[in-house]
């Protein structure tokens, strides 16, 4: 599935709300970034702006920000459908893990 790039004009509520709201998908192991890239200066960025955010923090959160609304889309393209996503569970990719 494609997710289009596109301005994101839905009313919405605090940001970090929102950031926090999509947590259990890191932490059921949902999302996960390859081994592979874990000198790719892009990803450190990434992981970094994941685990420094805070409420009230003046923090980058670009990251955490742009992946809560790719998540939202991904599941307003997938309600209501009959589709059977498969999500991986944490041992059948620990390789992609660090």
């Amino acid at each position: 599935m494609a997710v289009p790039i596109r301005g994101d004009y839905r009313k919405k509520p605090n940001k970090y709300g929102r950031i926090e709201a999509i947590s259990p998908y890191f932490e059921k192991g949902y999302f996960f970034v390859s081994i592979k890239e874990k000198d790719n200066p892009h990803v450190g960025r990434f992981i970094s702006q994941f685990t420094t955010i805070e409420k009230g923090s003046r923090a980058p959160d670009d990251a955490p920000d742009a992946t809560e609304g790719a998540i939202f889309l991904l599941n307003e393209e997938t309600s209501g459908h009959n589709d059977t996503i498969i999500i991986p569970n944490k041992k059948s990719h620990s390789k992609y893990r660090y």
